[in-house]
């Protein structure tokens, strides 16, 4: 269950592409080896989880059927608080969903989506579904 979400975006216009770093605050229920993300269009290149003092690197298995990214652990993650560090790319896309391009008057800006399905494009999440369900529990 997400609690908090930091993100930390750089953006290159010249290249219509965005490098970023994100933490996700979250609580673990019950322990697991294996977290799956809302992603699309990312390239993660790293990911770990911070849990009771222990960091994990973990592997990064992308479903492009699902939109989804699975992170797993080496270990299962132990039922408690955690954090997820996660470093990605992306590109800056020529079409109105995620971070997507516009220019006016020759100037070049980063705009965004956010809609359910779009945020997904734009940096690794949870699902409003998901969330919503585990929360009503």
């Amino acid at each position: 269950m997400p609690s908090r979400y930091e993100l930390r975006i750089e953006v290159d216009l010249e290249r219509w592409r965005f490098a970023a770093t994100e933490q996700i605050d979250v609580t673990v229920h019950r322990p697991t080896q294996e977290i799956a993300l809302h992603a699309i269009d990312l390239d993660i290149r790293s990911a770990r989880a911070v849990a009771a003092g222990v960091i994990q690197p973990a592997t990064v298995r992308f479903n492009a059927e699902a939109e989804t990214a699975t992170l797993r652990f080496p270990e299962p993650l132990p039922a408690g608080s955690a954090r997820l560090e996660i470093t990605f790319d992306g590109e800056i896309l020529d079409r109105l969903r995620g971070f997507y391009r516009s220019q006016k008057d020759g100037a070049r800006y980063a705009a965004t989506q956010f809609e359910a399905a779009d945020a997904r494009r734009a940096f690794p999440c949870f699902g409003r579904a998901g969330v919503q369900g585990r929360a009503s529990r």
